[in-house]
């Protein structure tokens, strides 16, 4: 009888998907090779082209190589410490932000985190289109983080992320590795989506 990893690993393969996709993963090792202008550019303009309801674009992006010192030592101050720990190396950091109020129409954005998910996404796909991988994260101080670059109003920090070459990450604990080739699993499919009654997906 196969075990439960086996099994989700079979699984995970019966439906063919885009392999950008499915190879797709985010590593905490990065080389301290740069990006160019043009390399962090076109990471942006992919976000640009992202859907947004109305064409609203309520997105925001905070970013510093670690050549704008200023810059880049606010956005690591803002990490959690287990983050610090091993971002230091990536050679792009990011803040996303999510405009929240649409003063043209006087009312809340409620949706702006998400939009903004659509636009970070873009990113992922053209980061892997250049060879780049990129890491997300939800640990950091939103707090320390608006102090840090005086953001006030109707703009929420909602995620922060490194972009750069992979590295390795043989030095790496065993908290901090992450699992690679056919050690990636998702949840099953049955998991996630449903087609009738909700209480028997719960």
């Amino acid at each position: 009888m196969l075990d439960e990893f086996t099994q989700k690993r079979i699984e995970m393969d019966k439906i063919e998907i885009s392999n950008k996709i499915r190879n797709r993963y985010s590593p905490r090792a990065y080389t301290k090779q740069t990006l160019t202008e043009e390399q962090i550019l076109k990471l942006f303009e992919a976000a640009r082209w992202a859907s947004s309801a109305f064409n609203g674009q309520p997105w925001r992006f905070i970013y510093a190589t670690r050549e704008m010192t200023d810059s880049w030592d606010k956005l690591f101050d803002s990490l959690i410490d287990f983050n610090k720990q091993w971002v230091i190396n990536a050679p792009l950091l990011v803040a996303g932000l999510a405009k929240t109020f649409d003063e043209n129409k006087n009312a809340p954005i409620r949706n702006a985190g998400y939009q903004l998910g659509l636009a970070v996404g873009n990113i992922v796909i053209q980061a892997g289109e250049m060879g780049l991988h990129m890491r997300q994260m939800t640990g950091f101080n939103a707090d320390k983080l608006r102090e840090n670059f005086s953001i006030h109003g109707n703009i929420e920090p909602v995620v922060m992320f490194a972009v750069g070459y992979e590295g390795n990450q043989d030095g790496f604990d065993e908290r901090t590795k992450v699992p690679t080739g056919d050690k990636r699993i998702r949840k099953p499919l049955s998991e996630i989506i449903y087609n009738g009654d909700w209480q028997k997906i719960l």
